[in-house]
């Protein structure tokens, strides 16, 4: 168990640190969307950077979820802007990645 935690840890690192040198290059990606009053939207650059989440399911396993022919509600949680509508997208990062560790596996 402690090789599969740290081998997690180091996944996560790698994660971050690939995610951090390709915002370098496309660094619009890290910011959020400004709307004006004549209707354009924008890139508004303001360093509010893009979201990484690491996600635990302690008490479920990918099974689990995959088991029903409908998508159960814990599902909705392994998006990060999950419940987002049209103008609420100006306030959340052009760019979320969500790490979503099962008790078993590991999703990206």
């Amino acid at each position: 168990m402690e090789s599969i935690l740290h081998r997690l840890k180091s996944i996560l690192h790698w994660l971050k640190a690939s995610m951090s040198e390709c915002l370098y290059h496309h660094f619009p990606l890290a910011e959020r969307l400004a709307s004006h009053p004549d209707g354009s939207i924008t890139i508004h650059c303001n360093d509010a950077r893009e979201e990484f989440v690491h996600a635990k399911a302690i008490h479920i396993t990918l099974d689990d979820s995959l088991r029903s022919p409908y998508v159960p509600l814990v599902v909705r949680s392994f998006f990060v802007h999950s419940g987002a509508v049209c103008h609420e997208g100006r306030f959340l990062p052009l760019l979320a990645v969500q790490a979503f560790s099962f008790i078993c596996y590991f999703i990206l």
